[in-house]
């Protein structure tokens, strides 16, 4: 989801024992904080045994991504979102947001 005024790429890297088992890039329409533009990733492996997700915005380095390490949580599930921006931020920074309510459809 896209909170910022501005269109934005996202970039997001599925890591498993260390290769890449998904990579993709998706174009976010600008949205606005009350109203933010979405989009979804296709196609990635839904399979346990990821190891490690990144994601980053178009103008960020590789040390600037954000990441979220699956090892971290004991769950066979994890669901997230990837945002750039905040509803209460005026910077477009990326987050990810994870839960273990698989049942939420996040």
């Amino acid at each position: 989801m896209n909170f910022d005024d501005e269109p934005h790429t996202v970039h997001v890297l599925l890591r498993r024992d260390g290769e890449t088992a998904y990579r993709k890039s998706l174009r976010l329409k600008a949205g606005r904080s009350d109203d933010p533009s979405g989009s979804k990733f296709e196609a990635y492996p839904a399979e346990s045994g990821a190891d490690v997700l990144y994601a980053w915005r178009d103008d960020q380095s590789k040390d600037q991504r954000r990441k979220l390490d699956f090892s971290e949580y004991e769950t066979e599930c994890i669901g997230f979102q990837i945002l750039v921006g905040d509803i209460d931020e005026s910077a477009p920074r990326v987050s990810i947001w994870q839960t273990t309510n698989c049942n939420a459809g996040t």
